[in-house]
Formats: structure tokens, C-alpha cells, sequence
């Protein structure tokens, strides 16, 4: 590799000047902090994925097998079962972070519930307490080199549709305003759509927004766990998503297939504090129970309502974002339309 390349810490080659375009730049102009825990698992998973196909293709390659003993192909293949191994980990780790239940992850890879939490459970539990915000390499460059790297390996698509210089970053929380990919954010829920409401509202600082992501992802949680049938319908979302970045496809599409579930949120923070408590407590308790205390959700609500001692010396309990939740759901609520609310028994 000549002294224009760069070799960084995530296991595979770039070209430095490959980094040193527009959208790359801007990648690493952003906030660590804005980056969200989603875009982290997923960019650390990409990451390990890039080197694993690095290795496979040392391996592929022949030119030099006469200038080597036969047994080190053998040799060379040790690396690719442990970046497999890795990359499975990490898998489990970010779908865990997108949302997955246990039964969902178990289910995927033939094995129970149980039997998948055993394995990955402490995992995730270590990725949540110690991983996070913490890399010593800012995400911005980790997704930069990724976006470099994939541009390299691939030729340019055929579908104008895949954007061939940012396949890595392009769909990423922090990123979907620039890159065009609103529209798929919008419609995933819970953390997406949560997500994608908050960043309509420029006035809110870092921090607040990550609040009210956590209390709005909760609380859409909350409401597909007690009525399913208010997701929003998949061959509507898939038909407007296949256009999306292409022919001018905004988030009204897909606001209009998510009204439902919407109103169904509003209405149920229009209720008494008591009553949408419940509805909420109700699920947490209840994904405790089937899955783990350190679910997403499980976490952010006792986080939430966690009591501490101010500096008066008496107990205090932070209070819940729910005006900004109740706020940025008007924003897309139909005031006209029928008030979906489950209900808190």
C-alpha cells in the first residue's frame, strides 16, 4: 500500500484523498454526539464486516500462492472465522439497539429465545455500558472511511437509486436529512420515526432531543405492542421507499401511511398522566419479562423516571418530555382524525 493510503484501526485499506471530498469532510464536521446509538452499532458492524471482506478476498486471490508454503492458506483462513464470529456478535448487538426482541433474534437464527440471550446478552449489556460515545475514533471518520472503502470494492450501480459514494453513510440517523434517505427513517419504527419527528424541530439542543427520541420511541413501543394493527401497512411503506431519493418522495408519503399509529400516540398523551403511565409501565414490565431489564426501553424509562436527591437534599424525579412529544405529534396528527387510543387496562 503506497503513502497515499491509509490504514486505519477498523481493519481494511482507503485512499487518504478518497476521504478528502464534500461529503466525507462533512462526516467528520458532525458532532460525535449526534451521532445516534443506532448509527454507532451499525457503523462498528460495517466496520467489522469491511475487514471480514478484506480477508475473504486476500484469500480468494492466487498470484502469490507460489511464493508461500501450502500451509498457509490454512493459516489465512483462521482470521475469517473470527471476524465471522465478530461480525454475528455485533449483528445481534445492533439489532438489539434498533429495537429486536430476543424471540425476534432467536427466531432468525433457529435457536430460542434464551438460548440467544444467554449468548449475546452480556454482550450488549457491555456494548451499552462501555462502548457507546466512547471510541477513540470520531464516528464521522469511521463512517467516512467505510464510505470510501465500499466505493472501492464496488462499480457504480446501474439503479440510480443507490448512492454509490455514500452506501455506508447515506441511510444513517444523523445523516438522513443530507443524503436524501428522510423517507426510510420515517418509516422505521419505533427509534426512526421518533427520530425523524424530533429533527423537524431545529430549536431543540442535542441533548433534550435525544430525551424526547427515547420518550416518543417508548411510547410508539407501547402502542404496536398492545395493537399491532396500527403499524402502518408494509406494501404502502415498501411502494413509496422504492422511490424514494429518486423521484422527489418526501416524508408526507409516508406521514399519510403512518397516521394512524400517530393519532394513536397523540391521543394517548392526551390522557390523564396516570393512564398513559400505566400503558407504558405496562409494557416495560412486560418486555422485562420476556426479553431483559437491559432492553432499550426497559432502560430509558427507568432512567426516566429514575428519583435522585437535588441539592436541597430533597428526592426529585426528572420530568418526562411529554409537552415536546405532544407537540411534534401535531406536527403530523390530523386534529380531524380518529382518535386511536389504546387502552391503559
Amino acid at each position: 500500500m503506497s503513502e497515499s493510503d491509509a490504514a486505519p484501526k477498523w481493519g481494511f485499506p482507503v485512499r487518504a484523498s478518497s476521504l478528502d471530498v464534500a461529503w466525507r469532510r462533512e462526516l467528520r464536521e458532525i458532532d460525535p454526539a449526534d451521532y445516534t446509538e443506532s448509527d454507532r452499532a451499525r457503523l462498528f458492524l460495517s466496520s467489522v464486516a469491511g475487514a471480514l471482506a478484506e480477508q475473504a478476498i486476500r484469500l480468494a486471490e492466487t498470484w502469490d500462492d507460489g511464493d508461500r508454503f501450502p500451509a498457509a492458506l490454512a493459516a489465512d483462513a483462521v482470521p475469517l472465522g473470527k471476524l465471522a464470529t465478530k461480525a454475528l456478535d455485533y449483528a445481534v448487538v445492533t439489532a438489539r439497539v434498533r429495537g429486536a426482541s430476543w424471540e425476534d433474534i432467536g427466531e432468525q437464527l433457529g435457536m430460542t429465545r434464551q438460548s440467544a440471550h444467554t449468548r449475546w446478552g452480556e454482550l450488549e449489556a457491555e456494548w451499552r455500558r462501555d462502548n457507546v460515545g466512547t471510541s477513540c475514533i470520531h464516528p464521522g471518520t469511521r463512517a467516512a472511511g467505510l464510505d470510501a472503502w465500499t466505493e472501492r470494492v464496488n462499480d457504480p450501480p446501474d439503479d440510480p437509486r443507490i448512492p454509490h459514494e455514500r452506501r455506508v453513510s447515506a441511510a444513517l440517523d444523523v445523516t438522513a436529512d443530507r443524503s436524501g434517505h428522510r423517507p426510510r427513517q420515517a418509516a422505521r419504527f419505533p427509534e426512526g420515526r421518533a427520530w425523524n419527528l424530533v429533527n423537524r424541530d431545529p430549536d431543540l439542543s442535542a441533548r433534550r432531543r435525544r430525551r424526547v427520541t427515547g420518550f416518543l420511541a417508548l411510547v410508539y413501543a407501547a402502542i404496536l405492542h398492545r395493537d399491532p394493527g396500527l403499524a402502518p401497512d408494509n406494501d404502502e411503506l415498501a411502494d413509496a421507499l422504492r422511490h424514494a431519493g429518486t423521484w422527489g418522495v418526501d416524508t408526507d408519503t409516508v406521514d399519510a401511511s403512518c397516521a394512524r399509529l400517530d393519532q394513536a400516540a397523540r391521543g394517548l398523551l392526551a390522557r390523564e398522566p396516570a393512564e398513559w403511565q400505566a400503558v407504558l409501565e405496562d409494557f416495560v414490565a412486560t418486555s422485562e419479562a420476556k426479553d431483559t431489564p437491559s432492553g432499550p426501553h426497559a432502560v430509558y424509562w427507568r432512567d426516566a423516571v429514575r428519583v435522585t436527591t437535588g441539592a436541597d437534599g430533597f428526592p426529585s424525579r426528572r420530568s418526562l418530555p411529554v409537552e415536546d412529544a405532544r407537540r411534534l405529534l401535531d406536527m403530523v396528527v390530523d386534529p380531524n382524525g380518529p382518535a386511536n387510543e389504546p387502552s391503559a387496562n
